[in-house]
């Protein structure tokens, strides 16, 4: 039996997909924080951390189970020989329990403000606390990523306490207990840059006049609107689309006072169909903003968010459950449809667009995590991407009902509909789940977890497309199958006999450049290698010196989709490879989240805000931001040895303009050398 997930659950879920991950940097967080300590014996001290959230936002409790889901308030004390633990993190606050629809479990959380506390000892006369807080603020509407801060406190032993009370809610209750407590109060403090490079490049004598200064990530926009008419014809064959098609077309055809009205109903509610769709664009890229998108396609809690969603689109599709909007959605956009003109037009568009969703949910989901946390052009606060997306969908979707109102004789040629439709779900299924293992690959770089390499991935694959080609073509199933979706499935098994190939040579797939892991992050093959030279600047400044060669500094992450294309699709070709071989290239990942040792931690302020540098990743992006005033990938810089920069960086371009800005940062480093 067929079960369905509730409305508002699904509701819950694309909330969480697209909400979630709202990371405009502009948007200042609906937590503020304060930190202080607060004596409580002469070596004693209360290390307090204020939340107040902004009206309507609420954040988790500290104590959440780990298995339940989302994130919970976490308050961290750097272990120290100078302190030592003495209580568990308590609170002060009104802690609400309730059922939460998006997780669907019993969570406890905070509104309005909370005190958290914990209690230290000091075993020295003088000693510096510090450690990190965050919490993931949600509304109704809108969850932020987990947001906190460093902290840094000095405290001093006091002499002589004087008696007072304060009421302190222990921890996991709301008890209230008398304290002996100092008045002194000791609030943080600011921490100064303290970043320990003494780096600098020199712009004085760069050649701008070859190559034009570029915004980095702007490629693939119209390979985002093909994918999304590509989408727009799968959603087409799915059983809840499908069918409407006959349906709706007759409905303009024979309803209107003659063709040529019923025409232009049609074309009217194939435009309405469009302005929906790209509607929908304009309102993610409005969420997602025009910048910090790296968080999103670096974060390894969001890929994997992502992964679990793809899965649940893949199961959606195979009918363990219905993705479905509110039924009132629907029947008040139908009642509203009988209302005459345009706007009678567009909500039957608008009716559609509900009643199709469990089909075509699966498939927006997927084109909108894909557009929108891929790196592209904004025009203003909108990405262009989304949009793009969004009008190939559209566009495909409507073309039907409108050619159809045209030749309505067109209408015969159409199969009927039947199990075939089903089917169709099925294979969707399938390919949702080999996209699926792209987010993963990305959790499993940037965590250096080694697993998910290039054997493995495109073992997968092939399995996948194996398994979607005979399905296609009617292996497991008896269902009478149009001769288009058998053609899909054995093109389906000749991708699969294909990526067999590439699979033991080693040889990079274009199709999936960005999806599938670099070749060079293999299991079984060591000789196979990338083409940087190095990871590190400082080695890669030595060996130039030592080589003669100037540097190119690429600006990458493990999960940076243009990326993977330029590497795959540009850096492949002899004449780049040639121009590339006279470079020492340094490849700077700024999501590897290798810890840094501590002696090279550092705290910086050059993304705006006081940061503590610790992974690698986190070095590299802001080397990225303190001299180049960047945080996008990919992104290419030519210097020499010097420091001084031989043409103007270039980021997501194609073939010839990057052979240009190869040939011109060489023919500068030549003359000044």
């Amino acid at each position: 039996m067929v079960k369905k997930i509730s409305g508002y659950f699904t509701l819950s879920v694309l909330f969480l997909l697209f909400f979630a991950t709202s990371v405009r940097a502009q948007f200042p967080s609906p937590v503020k924080w304060q930190v202080s300590a607060v004596a409580i014996e002469p070596d004693v001290y209360e290390i307090r951390f204020h939340a107040k959230m902004d009206p309507g936002f609420t954040i988790y409790s500290h104590d959440l189970p780990d298995d339940i889901g989302p994130v919970p308030t976490s308050i961290i004390i750097n272990k120290s020989s100078d302190i030592e633990l003495i209580s568990k993190v308590g609170f002060t606050g009104k802690k609400e329990v309730s059922y939460d629809e998006i997780f669907q479990a019993e969570l406890a959380k905070f509104k309005k403000e909370v005190t958290f506390s914990q209690r230290v000892k000091l075993l020295k006369d003088k000693v510096t606390v510090s450690g990190s807080y965050e919490a993931q603020a949600c509304n109704e509407h809108t969850c932020y990523p987990p947001d906190g801060a460093d902290f840094q406190l000095q405290l001093t032993r006091k002499p002589v306490p004087r008696e007072d009370t304060l009421g302190i809610g222990k921890a996991g209750t709301d008890s209230v207990a008398e304290e002996r407590i100092l008045a002194e109060e000791v609030r943080i403090e600011g921490v100064e840059d303290t970043l320990r490079s003494g780096i600098a490049f020199n712009w004085q004598h760069t050649n701008k006049t070859c190559v034009q200064d570029h915004e980095a990530g702007g490629g693939g926009i119209w390979l985002v609107f093909v994918l999304g008419f590509l989408g727009g014809l799968i959603a087409l064959l799915t059983p809840c689309v499908f069918p409407m098609i006959p349906l709706t077309v007759s409905y303009f055809t024979k309803g209107g006072k003659d063709k040529g009205q019923g025409v232009k109903q049609a074309s009217l509610y194939g435009i309405s169909i469009i302005l929906i769709y790209v509607l929908l664009g304009l309102a993610i890229t409005l969420i997602f903003g025009a910048d910090a998108l790296n968080i999103l396609s670096t974060s390894a809690f969001f890929n994997l968010l992502f992964f679990v969603i793809f899965i649940l689109f893949a199961l959606s599709f195979f009918g363990l459950f219905e993705i479905t909007l509110p039924a009132s959605w629907a029947n008040k956009t139908d009642q509203l449809s009988g209302k005459g003109g345009f706007i009678g037009i567009f909500f039957m568009a608008f009716t559609l667009a509900l009643v199709s969703f469990s089909c075509t949910g699966p498939i927006i989901g997927s084109l909108l995590v894909q557009a929108a946390t891929d790196q592209g052009p904004s025009i203003g606060v909108f990405k262009v991407k989304p949009i793009m997306g969004m009008l190939g969908f559209s566009l495909a979707l409507a073309l039907p009902f409108t050619l159809f109102a045209l030749f309505p004789q067109w209408l015969k040629s159409l199969p009927k509909s039947g199990g075939w439709l089903g089917k169709v779900k099925v294979i969707l299924g399938l390919l949702e789940l080999a996209f699926a293992f792209k987010f993963l690959s990305v959790v499993d770089l940037t965590q250096n977890w080694g697993i998910l390499r290039w054997e493995l991935f495109m073992g997968i694959w092939v399995v996948l497309f194996m398994i979607t080609g005979f399905y296609a073509i009617g292996i497991f199933s008896r269902t009478a199958t149009p001769k288009v979706i058998k053609a899909f499935g054995l093109a389906c098994i000749f991708f699969a006999l294909y990526l067999i190939k590439a699979t033991v040579t080693y040889t990079p797939v274009a199709l999936l450049s960005g999806l599938a892991p670099s070749t060079h992050y293999n299991f079984f093959n060591p000789a196979v290698h990338e083409i940087a030279d190095t990871r590190d600047f400082e080695e890669a400044l030595a060996l130039a010196k030592e080589q003669g060669k100037p540097v190119m500094i690429d600006f990458t992450g493990f999960g940076c989709v243009n990326c993977r294309e330029m590497e795959e699709q540009v850096w492949t070709d002899p004449v780049v490879q040639k121009l590339m071989d006279e470079f020492v290239i340094v490849s700077l990942y700024v999501d590897d989240r290798a810890p840094l040792p501590e002696s090279e931690q550092y705290v910086s302020a050059a993304s705006g805000k006081l940061k503590k540098i610790r992974t690698v990743g986190n070095k590299w992006t802001d080397f990225e931001i303190r001299h180049f005033k960047k945080a996008s990938q990919p992104y290419y810089v030519l210097i020499d040895t010097g420091m001084n920069v031989l043409t103007n960086p270039v980021g997501y371009v194609d073939k010839e303009e990057y052979t240009a800005f190869l040939k011109c940062g060489l023919e500068e480093f030549k003359r000044n050398h």
